[in-house]
């Protein structure tokens, strides 16, 4: 009987001490824009904006979790003859990327990205 209570305590403590996956259904989503006065910054995650701060000048970037099935945009907007680059990493791999050299020359450069995530993670 003794033997049983000991075995059952240690599977217990081994299973309470299983990691938890809190992300589940989700994937991790990494924006990055990159130019020289950037003054738009704005994620859609379906029909939802968020926008980053600015002005700024370098590279910025943030990581939001975002569901499985899920429409992920990037708006990105600038001023000046620099490139503007924008790139969409999904679980640190790269989606979608794109940039604009002010090749009309109007001094304004713009980068739209547009990626559906799939309906499994781990299947793009």
């Amino acid at each position: 009987m003794k033997k049983i209570i000991v075995s059952s305590m240690v599977l217990l403590s081994i299973y309470s001490c299983k990691k938890s996956d809190n992300n589940k259904g989700t994937y991790k989503v990494k924006y990055v824009v990159s130019g020289t006065a950037v003054d738009q910054f704005k994620i859609t995650i379906n029909s939802s904006d968020k926008s980053v701060s600015t002005p700024f000048t370098g590279t910025h970037d943030t990581t939001l979790y975002v569901a499985s099935a899920s429409n992920i945009k990037l708006n990105a907007k600038g001023s000046g003859t620099s490139v503007l680059t924008g790139t969409i990493y999904v679980d640190d791999a790269i989606v979608a990327t794109g940039s604009d050299a002010d090749a009309n020359g109007d001094n304004k450069t713009e980068v739209k990205l547009n990626y559906d995530l799939p309906a499994a993670p781990g299947k793009y």
